[in-house]
């Protein structure tokens, strides 16, 4: 269900406004409205809240404060397993430091500033030139092995330069052109040696004299000739030295970047907590400094208006009355039909259903006032889901998997528990669905004559779906029509709470056709003639309601209804699918030449039908819940409820 809520104004003398707003912020309750939108200018009641000058100052002290602390925690963070053990840490010291004026919280941030930005920087910074030199390193070795057949070769005289070259072997003919142009610029003087070092390139030196140096590093760099250049730590050194220094560089420098490491991580452990809990105040009074702007003043007092749940408002006039002795006004507005609409909303379901308001938010959320979605989706979505997979051994695989999940990243990812909980919800309802179909794997438990046939109420169990495809067809199709049919009546009873009079005649029109359409195939199907007189009555009454709350869309719409209806068909089909799917499997351990090849080949489809039954399934159901349902009834176009609320100490 939502939460029912309560529009609040409170007013109180400006000297209590920081007050009061830090005693909200604690309280984290009342989403605070923008009441800068609402005052027109020139209003002679209330204008919008100014903002004083030392205010704004001490806003942008703390956020420059705020991104030094955020810079020093990158560069420290422990490890991820003492998570647990910070979190308490934090919680326990955030309301010490939460008690501090602003002046005090400066004065605390730039003490630790102090005597870590220095070093934590220097720290970090060497750290990350040391990678980025083991990867220059990395880079060049590679080429330098590729040019170390070329060494010996590789002579060294006073007045002459060097210059490596790659040249991919498809292009080695370009070799030729830069003998000649080279040849050209140094008037013969110098020497080309090149040779093979790979079966897709070709390493040349190039010796020359010095003085035409920067002609012939023009000419490779307007022609595009990959040269290599060597690092100035490398430059310098004999070629036939140089794979041995890089080498031992690189030996070395994952020694240093340990012993940074262990130096950030010993930073850590002793200042982490302290960082991010000053961090997380610096957040809350930034959101606070930066909340007046969105209030309402007179002359002498603040106005902030805002909403909190119905059940919480007690609370808050309570903690205010305490706090400020009375000193403060606290009313529960009366609202108009607008101003309900703008209501924030809040889900309160039972713990069972709370894992599908994830699943609501693929869309826009319910309006405020309107019927919560939440349980039946909770209720229906592991019905369709059961229907389609039916099979015992695939549920329990999606239910170890979905435990699995829940058991092993839960703790890391806030999403996790409601995702695998619809999992297993599912996989309960196939596992369910499965005793009622006798599947375990497709068709194993017949194969091995390990099913033994029961009579209910006359009918005959295990049910076979592949021999009973046209009830099952009619199953489905029923299905669909009861939840249409319900979701329609909570349309109507939308309709009634919004005092929407043509909404509510819309949804009764629909109902009345459908009824009226369940009794002409009820009329066919019992060849009791008599029914279809009220039959095409009740259609008429329903396309006039349909007509006058709608226009002629309102008669198109019974057909996108009956075609919603029909959509349920894909229950049955994707479930004789899998079905089929995991029979073949099971064909093919005996079929086959080898039997090692049978099942092989049957594992490889089970695992397949297993993968499919995990994602399809879902997907549809959702789809029949969030579309050919929630299009019945659900009013989209709420607002979450975002309370004025801390996000440090938790």
């Amino acid at each position: 269900m939502l939460l029912s809520m309560s529009k609040v104004q409170i007013i109180g003398p400006k000297k209590l406004f920081y007050d009061t707003l830090n005693v909200l912020h604690f309280l984290g309750a009342l989403q605070i409205e923008d009441l800068s939108r609402k005052i027109t200018p020139g209003d002679m009641l209330m204008r919008k809240m100014d903002v004083d000058q030392e205010a704004k100052q001490k806003h942008d002290q703390l956020e420059a404060l705020y991104g030094k602390i955020s810079a020093i925690l990158t560069t420290i963070k422990p490890e991820a397993e003492e998570d647990d053990r910070i979190k308490t840490e934090v919680k326990e010291s955030y309301d010490v430091i939460w008690r501090s004026s602003c002046e005090d919280l400066a004065f605390d941030c730039n003490e630790i500033i102090k005597k870590l930005d220095a070093s934590t920087r220097d720290l970090a910074t060497h750290k990350t030139d040391l990678e980025r030199e083991l990867a220059s390193l990395s880079r060049y070795e590679t080429i330098v092995k590729k040019l170390y057949p070329l060494a010996p070769q590789l002579y060294r005289l006073e007045g002459f330069e060097a210059v490596a070259l790659l040249v991919s072997k498809k292009y080695g003919a370009v070799l030729e052109l830069i003998r000649q142009e080279i040849g050209k610029i140094t008037k013969k003087q110098f020497e080309l040696i090149s040779a093979e070092v790979d079966e897709d390139t070709i390493a040349a030196i190039v010796l020359f004299k010095d003085i035409y140096s920067d002609q012939v590093h023009n000419f490779l760099w307007a022609e595009k000739v990959n040269q290599v250049r060597l690092p100035e730590s490398l430059a310098d050194k004999p070629f036939e030295d140089i794979l041995d220094h890089i080498k031992a560089r690189k030996s070395e420098i994952p020694v240093e970047t340990e012993k940074i490491e262990e130096k950030l991580k010993k930073s850590g452990e002793k200042w982490y907590v302290k960082l991010l809990v000053l961090k997380q105040a610096l957040r809350d009074r930034i959101e606070e400094l930066e909340m007046p702007a969105q209030l309402g003043q007179t002359d002498f007092t603040f106005v902030i208006n805002g909403w909190i749940p119905s059940k919480d408002l007690d609370r808050l006039k309570n903690t205010l009355d305490e706090e400020f002795e009375g000193s403060l006004h606290v009313e529960e507005l009366q609202v108009s039909h607008e101003e309900i609409e703008e209501a924030p909303v809040v889900f309160n379901n039972p713990t069972l259903f709370k894992p599908f308001e994830t699943a609501l938010r693929i869309f826009p959320l319910p309006r405020y006032g309107t019927i919560d979605p939440t349980p039946f989706v909770a209720i229906f979505f592991p019905i369709f889901f059961g229907m389609i997979v039916g099979d015992i051994g695939i549920g329990l695989v999606i239910l170890a998997v979905a435990l699995l999940a829940r058991w092993r990243y839960s703790k890391e990812k806030a999403w996790v528990k409601p995702v695998t909980m619809i999992f297993i919800s599912g996989a309960l309802s196939a596992i369910m669905f499965g005793f009622l179909y006798g599947e375990f794997f497709g068709n194993i438990l017949e194969i091995n004559h390990l099913i033994r046939e029961i009579h209910i109420f006359g009918i005959k169990l295990p049910l076979n779906r592949l021999e009973l495809i046209i009830p099952m067809l009619f199953l489905s199709v029923g299905v669909g029509a009861t939840q249409v049919i319900l979701g329609l009546f909570l349309g109507v009873i939308n309709g009634i709470r919004q005092k929407a009079r043509k909404h509510t005649l819309e949804k009764v029109g629909m109902l009345i056709v459908l009824f009226a359409i369940l009794l002409i195939v009820g009329a066919v199907v019992t060849k009791i003639q008599v029914l279809m007189t009220p039959a095409f009555i009740g259609i008429l009454i329903g396309v006039v309601l349909l007509v006058y709350s709608a226009g002629f869309m309102g008669v198109v719409e019974i057909f996108g209804t009956l075609g919603n209806i029909f959509s349920y068909t894909r229950i049955l089909a994707l479930g004789l699918a899998g079905m089929i799917l995991a029979m073949v499997a099971n064909d093919l351990v005996g079929s086959m030449g080898s039997v090692y090849v049978g099942v092989a080949l049957a594992l490889l489809l089970h695992v397949l039908n297993i993968a499919v039954a995990a994602f399809s399934p879902t997907i549809h159901s959702l789809r029949l819940n969030l579309i050919e349902f929630f299009k019945q009834f659900v009013e989209q176009g709420g607002s979450e409820y975002k309370p004025f609320k801390r996000v440090g100490g938790v």
